[in-house]
């Protein structure tokens, strides 16, 4: 994936010519070799769409029931390498949901315990994690995120989600954030479930502006107020604000459309949409609600391509009307 991170001194142009070359020199490379137990999955799509899947570079950052089975799901698919940031350590009301962890990890890092599991169970030869036990906003975790093709945030947290948020438009690494959203009644009754997908970057949509945290839920978890209980049990709660309502079959069906999405990304096939960027499904009142939201910019430019398409076939009409009245 190019990025774009202008130095002083550097034009443009002479970016664009560095950014190309060093993607063709990267796509020039032979594909890693591969297990027998792949064949499925190369099966699915081929070796073409398998090669470029496999060498994307993926950072994740939230290792709990979502970000764990989206690790799981990428190395199973041949992925050589992953990148792991999670600053949080797995707690025992965790493994109602949690794919990597039993009751012997309680106490451990999560980015541990999975790095420890996808080296087991990974399906390229040559596969490499890489395990930061900090958050993104340390100077480590943030350069890791720099070197990465692609983001991935399952995270609830307002701070990570406004940094990835910002490195994803700022530096055209694109962004698939996925949220879980449960409210429950006054009685502790489910009242409704809310889910969603985004792919987020230049030209698509902005996490902040899509209304998935504020600027205000930036500052107050930088100044600790966003964890005071009195804070969090006042009716001003949002789908920013950190909640653990949360199950396995929720978890799982997020991370399965967040990895869709990636493949969607890659395989860009013309039967596959490529103008949706956000995913939304709402359980409330016994109803399923699926909404599929399309990029504005990528519709609009869609649509001038269309008018430009007619406009040539009614061009071409005219002079076609105008040569068989000549030949009358």
């Amino acid at each position: 994936m190019i990025r774009a991170t202008l130095e002083n001194g550097v034009t443009r142009s002479e970016w664009l010519v560095d950014a190309w070359t060093s993607a063709i020199m990267t796509y020039a490379m032979s594909p890693p070799k591969r297990k027998p137990i792949l064949q499925g999955t190369i099966d699915t799509w081929g070796q073409a769409r398998q090669h470029d899947i496999s060498r994307l570079r993926i950072y994740i950052v939230g290792l709990g029931s979502v970000g764990g089975f989206v690790a799981e799901a990428l190395t199973r698919m041949g992925l050589v390498q992953l990148t792991l940031i999670d600053p949080d350590r797995i707690e025992i009301h965790n493994l109602d949901r949690l794919i990597h962890a039993t009751r012997s990890d309680v106490g451990k890092y999560n980015v541990e315990v999975v790095a420890r599991r996808i080296r087991r169970i990974a399906t390229a030869d040559d596969f490499q994690v890489r395990a930061c036990n900090r958050p993104i906003q340390c100077e480590g975790a943030y350069r890791l995120a720099l070197d990465s093709d692609l983001l991935v945030c399952t995270v609830d947290r307002p701070l990570p989600k406004d940094l990835l948020n910002r490195i994803a438009h700022a530096h055209w690494i694109p962004l698939i954030f996925g949220g879980v959203f449960v409210q429950n009644k006054t009685d502790g009754t489910l009242s409704q479930v809310h889910w969603s997908v985004i792919v987020s970057g230049l030209g698509r949509r902005c996490l902040r502006c899509d209304g998935q945290y504020t600027s205000s839920d930036v500052v107050m978890e930088m100044d600790g107020s966003l964890d005071n209980p009195s804070y969090i049990n006042t009716d001003l709660q949002t789908p920013s604000s950190p909640t653990n309502q949360n199950v396995f079959p929720l978890s799982s069906h997020l991370a399965s459309s967040i990895v869709l999405e990636l493949i969607r990304l890659v395989i860009s096939d013309t039967w596959w949409p490529s103008s949706t960027d956000k995913l939304d499904y709402q359980l409330i009142q016994n109803q399923l609600i699926i909404r599929m939201m399309l990029n504005a910019s990528l519709i609009a430019q869609s649509a001038v391509h269309r008018l430009s398409e007619i406009s040539i076939s009614h061009h071409s009409l005219v002079e076609s009307l105008h040569q068989e009245i000549a030949d009358l």
